[in-house]
This record gives C-alpha cells, sequence and structure tokens, in this order.
C-alpha cells in the first residue's frame, strides 16, 4: 500500500510540473507578444514622431481641443476620414500623404472608414470661418447637394432672427481650421513622402478632382 501511494504522489508531482510548465510557459508567450507586439512598436512610432515632428509644430489650442471632443460627440468621423492615403488618388485630391506626427495631439485618433462626405485632414484656410457656420447651421445653404445633417444645437438664435454660434460651435470650426495647419506649414517630413505636392490644377490627369473640389463640396458632402 505504501509502494502505491508513493507511485499515486509521484505521478501526481509529475503532472503538477507539468502544470506549472506550462503556466509558465503560456504566462512567458503572452508576455513576449505584449513587448514584441505592442510595446516595442509603441516605443518606434513615438521615436519616430518625436523625430519627424518639425520645430514649428503648434499643438492645439484648448479651444480646438474643445472642438476635437465636439467633433467627437457628433460622430462627424463616421461620414468624414481625417487620413490622406498614401495613393496617387488620394495624394491628387487632398494633398500630402498622412504621417504619424500630425496626430500626436488627436487621441482617440478620428481617421473614419468611410467618405460619405470628404476627408478633412487638410481643411485648415480651405474656408473662411463663416462658410463653415453656414454650413454647419444649414448644410444645404452652402452646398445645395449635400446630405449633411445640420447641427442647430451648435447655434442660438435671437428673436431679430440672427444666428450665433455657441462656444461648442466656434471651437468646433476652430478646431476644423486646424486640421492640417503644420502639414501645410511644414511640409512632408517623412523619407518616401516628400516627392508627393499637392495637385494644382481642378483636375488631375486622370480625371479625379482635386483636394479643393473635395473640401468646398463640389463633390458633395
Amino acid at each position: 500500500m505504501a509502494d502505491r501511494s508513493r507511485d499515486h504522489k509521484g505521478w501526481y508531482s509529475h503532472l503538477e510540473r507539468l502544470e506549472s510548465v506550462l503556466l509558465l510557459g503560456g504566462v512567458g508567450s503572452l508576455l513576449v507578444s505584449f513587448i514584441a507586439l505592442g510595446l516595442l512598436p509603441a516605443l518606434e512610432l513615438g521615436e519616430e514622431v518625436e523625430e519627424a515632428t518639425p520645430a514649428s509644430y503648434q499643438s492645439m489650442t484648448a479651444e480646438e481641443e474643445h472642438g476635437f471632443a465636439v467633433y467627437q460627440r457628433e460622430g462627424c468621423a463616421y461620414c468624414h476620414s481625417s487620413f490622406v492615403r498614401s495613393t496617387d488618388a488620394d495624394r491628387q485630391r487632398f494633398g500630402p500623404a498622412a504621417e504619424a506626427w500630425e496626430y500626436q495631439d488627436q487621441y482617440p485618433q478620428q481617421w473614419g472608414t468611410r467618405r460619405i462626405g470628404p476627408d478633412l485632414s487638410r481643411l485648415a484656410g480651405v474656408q473662411s470661418d463663416d462658410w463653415h457656420y453656414a454650413h454647419l447651421y444649414d448644410p444645404r445653404s452652402t452646398v445645395p447637394e449635400s446630405i449633411m445633417p445640420s447641427y442647430p444645437w451648435l447655434f442660438t438664435e435671437a428673436e431679430d432672427g440672427s444666428v450665433t454660434p455657441t462656444r461648442e460651435g466656434t471651437a468646433l470650426v476652430a478646431y476644423l481650421q486646424s486640421l492640417g495647419r503644420n502639414m501645410e506649414e511644414a511640409g512632408p517630413q517623412t523619407d518616401g513622402h516628400e516627392d508627393h505636392g499637392e495637385a494644382e490644377a481642378t483636375e488631375s490627369e486622370n480625371g479625379q478632382p482635386n483636394r479643393l473640389d473635395q473640401l468646398d463640396g463640389r463633390e458633395g458632402h
């Protein structure tokens, strides 16, 4: 009986050692995966952003940060992208391809996945503040064929009929006017993007409208 008991305990001890090995192996695999797929890429991206950020880079102001929050709340990214892809068609329509350093102040990034309306990442200075206010209050007043909903809660209407943007409305427009500002001032900073400038003609050689047509609504919102 004693021999059987010792054999029984020995079998369990082997099993316990095997379980310990499997547990340590599983934890080690998760740790290695976290380092290789999460930590190292994040550190590498951080170094790239730090090296590529131009000296003239302007961080978002408090008002623009507020506008960024309004942009997220209103779900603008459901219809507008904010990321110029590294394709000839995108560069001809919107300008230089997106670079990581441009988005260091934005979290979570609002890149979007659909373009029911145009890409907005090169919007700075293309239209006046008043145009944006009018477009937000009544999109059809600026782009007759627009399907964008209106945002009347971003405005107050006085008894005399005058309409004034609220603090959130002015913040949102301030944020929109900041999009692409740093790229416009500093130009591309990442190798491989320097040779791709904006299209200057209204139509490119392949017939695609350039970024100004996209942003002023002639292609629809």
